[in-house]
Formats: C-alpha cells, structure tokens, sequence
C-alpha cells in the first residue's frame, strides 16, 4: 500500500504551506529519511523526508502551489502501484487557532532559517554594490552582498568593525571581563581558595583590551578579504545617486554603482550643560582609556552605556554616582526587572538618582563639581570624572545625501522594513538609520539590505530583538515588557522565578536575580522573557526563538532543559506562569 507525503504541521499556529521545490521526479527511487522536498511557511524553509523506502509515484502539488496542513502532497510505493490521493484529509483547524493565526499576520525577514540558499533575482549577479562604513552593518552587508554574486566595495575612513569593535561593545566588554575577574578573585575565600595580595594593573588591563580590539578588527579585514570584497579607505560622499567621491590620503576616487548600502553608524550625543567641555569630561569612548582608575566617577545619563561602565568602574573600586533624568535606569526595560537591578547595583556601592537633572559642571583644582537637582534639591557632587552617556545620534556628515535624493528625518536617513531608502536602489542599515541602535540589529539589517539588492525580497522583524545590559549582574530581555502588554490590550499572566532557586546560581555563587515571563492568559503565547543574572544575555537567545516562533508556556515546560544549567531558570518561570514552579515555595 501506498505511503502518502502529506503537508506537515510546522507550527502551532500553521495553516497551509507551500510547496518551493521538487527534489526527485516522479519515477526516482527513494530510501526512508532521504529529502524529497523542500515546503515553506511565513516562518522558515523545511526540507520533508521521505516517509518509506520505494519510488516516488506520484507528486500531487507543483513546486510554488500553497495547500492545507494535512494535504497529500505526494505518494511513494512500488512499481505499478496506483496510489489513493485521497487516503489522507486536510487536518482541521481549531477555530482558535485560526483566531491567533490571524491576529499574529505580520511582516518577517523571509531570509530566515532558510535551509536551500534562494538563488538571486536572474541578471543580478554582478552588481556593483558600494557600501559606506565598515561597522557590523557595513561589513555584514558586503559580505552578504558577495556571497550573492555582487562585486563589492567597501569604504572605511578610519577602523574595520566600526564603533562597535573600536570605541564599543567590544572594549567595553573586554573591560568588563578584567572588572569581574577582579571581583571573583576579591571573592575567592567564600570558594575555599585563599589567594595572596590583589592588585590591579591597570596599564595591562588596557593592553589587553587593545589586542582583543586589534585582533577582532583584523578578523573582519581577513572575511571581507576572503569573501572578495575590496576595501578602501577614506571617507565617501555621494556625487550623485550612481557615483561615489572617497577622499583619502593617496587623493580622491570616483566609484561606480549599480547599489550603495549606507552603515555609517553613529556618534555620541553632547547635552546642552555648561562644562561639559572640560578636561576630566569624557564620552564613552575616552572612559575606555583613562590613564588610571578613577576613584570618584560621575555618570550623566542611566541607559545601558552609562549603566554599563558604572558596574565595570564600581568593580575597580571606583565610587560611582548615577544621575538619570527619567523615573527609572534603562527606560524601556521592564520596571520590575530594572527594580532587582538597581537594587543589586546599590548594594556594591553604586549611587542612583533618578528623576534628576545635571544643571552645570565646573572645575575646582583637580576635581569636578556637578550642580545638580535631585528630586527638588540642590546638590553638589565632587568628581575626578564625569562620563556624559545621554545617548548616540546618527552620523551622516559629509556624505552629501541630498546629491543623491535620499530623504532624511532628523538626521536619520528614512528607510522602509526593506531597509531601503527613498531612492530605490539605495540601502541604510545600523544606528545612522535604524530606531534600535544594536550592533546584532545592524547585522541583520545588513543582511536584509543585501538580499534585497539581489532581488530576495526580505524584511527586518524587530519583534524578537534581545536587549543586553552587560552589568554585574547582567540583565536581558525580549519581547514585550509586562506594561507594554497591558497597553496593548493583552490579558496577561506572568511567572517570576528567583536566581538563588537555581542549582548552577548558587555553585556558582551567582544568586542574584530572577527570570520573568510575560504571557498571554488566553492563549499562554510567551509575550516577553526578562532575565536578571548570570549569563542573562546568553539565556535570552532562547527567548528571542520562542518568541519567534510563537511559542507556548507549555511549549517551553514541555522541553527538556540541562541540569544543573542556568536556563533551567527560564523553565521554571514557566511553569510559574501556570501556577506550578518546582524549585521554588509557593506564594500564598
């Protein structure tokens, strides 16, 4: 008897799929697990395997025709059998699930998950792709771009990787690693382990993070190299929307284009304050090199940069003052998971005012004094630092956008999901276009950019993007924040499961704070995930999948975690979203 391949139910909220192509022919022989076709859905590529050994029969549906969950797609048996297409029905679905299938129709990078690589639109290849900038975007983008077939150029005027590999997430993040191995080893008695004198050495704390950025930068020169693309340094300019000026050292070139992808990024933004000016004033990127330790540091601005570099400085004996303007530290985050936080970050000694504002800084000797208003009072803070961290605004200077009919919005270049501009075969990607200014958000950005040069036709889906505070301890979330939810009109239950419950927290010694769930009461859809711990921005990727794929509660309780593992904690938060955490004592 004949064995049917029928459309597979991919998801929970799956209706039909389509069929994208053909692996055998009617005829071929097949052995069981080996593929025979390739399906699609809004979400992703499925390669479906042959259920049975014996010979394709007979295939029911061409390559690009869309059918129902359940639908026989084709048939496999022995020569001469006749097979009955219609042994198997279309599966039904639930009226429910029909409910939540429309109300989640939303536009999605259909360049994810892809498993067949999706062959460029006929005649692109060879496109001359120029992009502008070599930072996550930018170098992403060119890389894309060549993989596609294009012949791609890429201009940088100073360092490859950008922003980020220089003056960003990377030293940030190689001195966050010296800060907490110096508070492990401030720690190590609790572990049994008794250690002589601790000292820091600051000047090889920042030569190692020097080489961390070096090689790093250096990495990105050996891709871009090896994937074709040729870089070129100096700075770029449109002539118009087909050429582009670089002026560098060795003088200018004129470069044609068949497409230009703008990644210049961003620089940091200056408040309006009187002395901000000063010696001993510093943005982010000369907070990077002080030539010692501070021992009083000011911070102006309680966002994920400014928050950052007071956990890192407070782990180095600095004593650290916050002024946020704002009711809470990272606006935007979930207030009760910014609450465990901010609670965490105090107790090591790190002062929190928010609500405040900073009137003036001026200079008295060698140190600073901030004048500022704290909740309706005036106070003066003395400092030998003041790190002004009020945010980052686009930079577009210089490239003389108007020659090329791009349309801006407050210096930020206007894009559509597609990641195009207003000039249809121009591209921004990253922080000098995009609201979310994240290097993995540039990167996927770059990606989209390129494949839609190439005719693939993808769009960016922001609905999934982690955020990432690399803290002491770290804090990350994804999705909706459990206000946010409200406001949208959800119904919602959530599950809050405490860090010190978790078997690897506490060998690890790592017993602050929680995991937070926030999840639709009608359906248990997971809305938002927020993580407050140890490896929090390692734990959330598996968040950001779940709410890609429209996960459930019991989706996630269902699935085995490691033990002992730190993501047990996002199971069990979970389970306390339906009311039966294991590890942890009820509420009453």
């Amino acid at each position: 008897m004949a064995t049917m391949i029928t459309m597979p139910k991919l998801g929970l909220t799956m209706t039909e799929g389509t069929v994208l192509e053909w692996k055998k022919n009617e005829g071929d022989p097949l052995k069981k697990g080996e593929v025979v076709l390739v399906v699609a859905t809004e979400k992703l590529t499925y390669e479906v395997e042959a259920p049975d050994d014996g010979l394709l029969l007979r295939i029911a549906v061409k390559a690009g025709e869309t059918v129902p969950v359940g639908a026989i797609l084709g048939a496999i048996g022995e020569k001469g059998e006749e097979p009955d297409l219609g042994a198997a029905g279309v599966e039904e679905v639930p009226p429910a699930e029909k409910e939540a299938a429309s109300e989640r129709e939303q536009e999605r990078p259909t360049g994810a998950l892809k498993g067949t690589e999706p062959v460029p639109a006929k005649g692109d290849t060879g496109k001359r792709v120029v992009v502008i900038g070599g930072g996550p975007g930018g170098y992403v983008a060119a890389i894309r771009a060549a993989q596609l077939g294009g012949n791609v150029t890429l201009v940088e005027k100073e360092s490859l990787g950008g922003t980020c590999v220089n003056v960003g997430c990377i030293p940030t993040k190689a001195l966050l690693h010296s800060a907490e191995v110096n508070r492990t080893v401030e720690d190590a008695a609790e572990a049994g382990l008794k250690v002589g004198s601790l000292e820091i050495q600051w000047d090889v704390v920042q030569e190692r993070k020097n080489q961390v950025v070096k090689q790093l930068s250096q990495g990105v020169k050996a891709l871009l190299t090896a994937n074709g693309v040729e870089v070129v340094t100096g700075k770029a300019s449109f002539i118009d929307d087909r050429n582009i000026l670089v002026r560098s050292m060795e003088g200018d070139r004129k470069i044609e284009s068949d497409a230009v992808i703008v990644a210049t990024g961003s620089e940091a933004s200056l408040p309006p304050i009187p002395g901000v000016d000063l010696d001993g004033v510093v943005t982010s990127t000369g907070a990077l090199s002080f030539h010692e330790i501070p021992s009083r540091m000011v911070i102006i601005g309680g966002g994920v940069i400014g928050v950052e570099f007071a956990s890192i400085y407070a782990d180095f004996g600095c004593n650290v003052t916050i002024i946020e303007m704002l009711p809470q530290i990272l606006p935007g985050a979930d207030g009760e998971a910014v609450s465990a936080l901010s609670k965490v970050l105090e107790a090591r000694g790190i002062t929190i005012h928010t609500g405040a504002k900073v009137g003036s800084i001026e200079a008295a000797g060698s140190s600073l004094v901030i004048s500022a208003d704290l909740s309706g009072r005036e106070e003066k803070i003395e400092a030998d630092k003041v790190l002004v961290a009020v945010g980052r605004k686009p930079f577009t200077e210089g490239l003389n956008l108007e020659a090329a009919g791009i349309r801006t919005e407050r210096d930020r270049i206007s894009v559509d999901k597609s990641m195009r501009t207003s000039v249809p075969h121009i591209f921004a990607v990253g922080d000098c276009c995009s609201p979310i200014m994240l290097a993995h958000v540039a990167m996927m950005e770059g990606e989209v950019a390129a494949g839609n040069i190439f005719g693939l036709d993808e769009k960016m889906d922001y609905s999934t993007t982690p955020g990432c505070v690399y803290t002491s301890p770290e804090l990350a979330w994804a999705g909706l924040t459990e206000e946010e939810a409200k406001k949208r009109g959800h119904k919602v239950r959530k599950g809050v499961f405490p860090m010190i419950g978790n078997a690897k927290s506490l060998i690890s010694g790592e017993t602050r704070g929680m995991v937070k769930i926030v999840a639709d009461e009608k359906y248990g859809e997971i809305l938002g995930v927020h993580i407050v711990g140890a490896r929090a921005t390692d734990l959330i990727s598996e968040a950001s999948l779940a709410i890609r794929l429209e996960a459930t509660l019991d989706e996630v309780v269902e699935t085995i975690h490691g033990h002992p593992t730190f993501c047990e904690a996002t199971r069990e938060a979970a389970l306390a979203c339906l009311g039966r955490a294991i590890h942890s004592i009820p509420r009453a």
